[in-house]
Order: structure tokens, then C-alpha cells, then sequence
């Protein structure tokens, strides 16, 4: 990960790209990284990033002000932890190097700042994500495609297609507190868009073929607060430059 000194503090640099940017855009987040958004396609070296973070200083400095007096969620020792629909109890301890489940708690290094565990629920997420991506490839005949993590407050799954070829699916971070039913479901939709782009009957024919319930499931999905889950895990954007 790339990092840069604005103002004497050294600070983190991430990079998402998305088509719907025409040009550079960055902004910072609420663990007090630089996002720097760019399109896919555009030609812009290392050297007009950094330069452009420089001469945005001041942008930076004030949005950093005010992410200080920004409220984040904190994960002390008796508060509570939805993993993958189940409710656990936060423990923190010293002993241990990575995020563990012991009966109904969840036991988090004590030097695990709020990224960290972030990170860590995206390994987890990931990695149950994998399984059923895998288990429709397996019994259903799809490609496996490429995917990714995203935290967009706008969708809990995408399916990007830019041409024939050349698509990938998003999932959305918060998925990871949900029943395993729904990050279920939400794979097999966004797969399903592969071969059907829109929502059509051609679509819903597909995945109800595969999991005759699933316009239950995208009803009830109505039910959770996408937002409220990103606050859960600090991701709170502050504006773009």
C-alpha cells in the first residue's frame, strides 16, 4: 500500500476505479486513508497521484479536522458482534493474533484497530463467498468470475459487465453480518446476471430454477439497513474532492 507525508502525517493511499469517473477524485475515509478514484482507462502515473494529493493539501487537512470529531464505532470487551447472522460478545485479548470464535464470543487481538477487523470480516466474507461461487460452478454449470469486496452504500451485490469477457461481480462488505441465506442468494443473482444483464423474466427464470424461494429472500433482504452495517464497521465517506 502506497503512502505519502501531507502536513507531516503520513497517511495511507488506496486506489478504486469505476467507469462513471472522468477524472482523478479523492477523498478520505473514515480509518483516515486517501481514496483516490480514477477510471479503469485513464493514463496517470504514480508521480500525477501524488502530485495531485499535494496539491489537494489543504482539502485533505480539513477533511481529516473533521473526521477527529467523528464518532466511530468502537468493539470493547461486552459489546456485541453480528458475524454471518449469528449475535456474539466481544472479547478482547492479548493472546491472540487474529479474530477467533469461542462458543458465543468473538475474541479480537486487543491491538486490532477498527481496519484491522475490517480486514479481517473481509477474509471471512471471502471466503464463504468463495464456497458458493464454487458450489454453483460445480452443479449449475456458471463460470467462475472475477470478484471483489466493495463498500458502496448503494447495492449488497453488482454485477459490472463492460463487454463480453470482460465483467466481474462486487459484493458488499456488510454482507458479512447477514444469514448465510442472503449472501447465498446474492451470489446466485449476481451470477446469474452474467447471462442475464437485466431483470427480466429470462433472469428471475434462471434463479428461481436454481433457489425457488428467492423472491422471498430479496423481499425480506428489504429489511436490512445497508447503511447501518457500513457505520458498523466505521466506513463513513467523507466528500469527494
Amino acid at each position: 500500500m502506497d503512502q505519502i507525508v501531507v502536513n507531516h502525517k503520513e497517511l495511507q493511499i488506496l486506489f478504486g476505479f469505476s467507469s462513471r469517473f472522468k477524472y482523478l477524485n479523492l477523498r478520505i475515509n473514515s480509518y483516515g486513508q486517501i481514496e483516490i478514484l480514477a477510471n479503469l482507462f485513464m493514463k496517470c502515473s504514480r508521480e500525477n497521484v501524488f502530485d495531485f494529493i499535494k496539491n489537494n493539501a489543504s482539502f485533505i487537512e480539513e477533511q481529516l479536522d473533521l473526521l477527529s470529531k467523528t464518532d466511530l464505532p468502537t468493539f470493547k470487551n461486552g459489546t456485541s458482534l453480528q458475524l454471518l447472522g449469528k449475535k456474539y460478545s466481544v472479547y478482547r485479548s492479548k493472546r491472540y493474533k487474529k479474530i477467533i470464535k469461542v462458543g458465543n464470543d468473538i475474541v479480537i487481538p486487543s491491538k486490532f484497530s477498527l481496519y484491522d477487523i475490517k480486514t479481517e470480516l473481509e477474509t471471512v466474507l471471502l471466503d464463504v463467498i468463495k464456497e458458493y461461487i464454487d458450489y454453483y460452478a460445480t452443479h449449475y454449470n456458471f463460470e467462475v468470475p472475477r470478484y471483489c469486496l466493495t463498500s458502496s452504500d448503494r447495492f449488497w451485490g453488482s454485477c459490472i459487465y463492460k463487454e463480453a469477457g470482460n465483467e466481474w461481480l462486487e459484493f458488499n462488505i456488510a454482507l458479512v453480518f447477514l444469514p448465510t441465506e442472503f449472501i447465498d442468494y446474492i451470489v446466485l443473482h449476481e451470477l446469474c446476471h452474467l447471462k442475464h444483464r437485466k431483470h427480466g423474466k429470462l433472469f428471475w427464470n434462471e434463479v428461481e430454477k436454481i433457489m425457488p424461494d428467492a423472491k422471498k429472500r430479496d423481499k425480506a433482504l428489504n429489511s436490512f439497513c445497508l447503511n447501518w452495517y457500513l457505520e458498523r464497521l466505521g466506513i463513513k465517506r467523507l466528500r469527494c474532492y
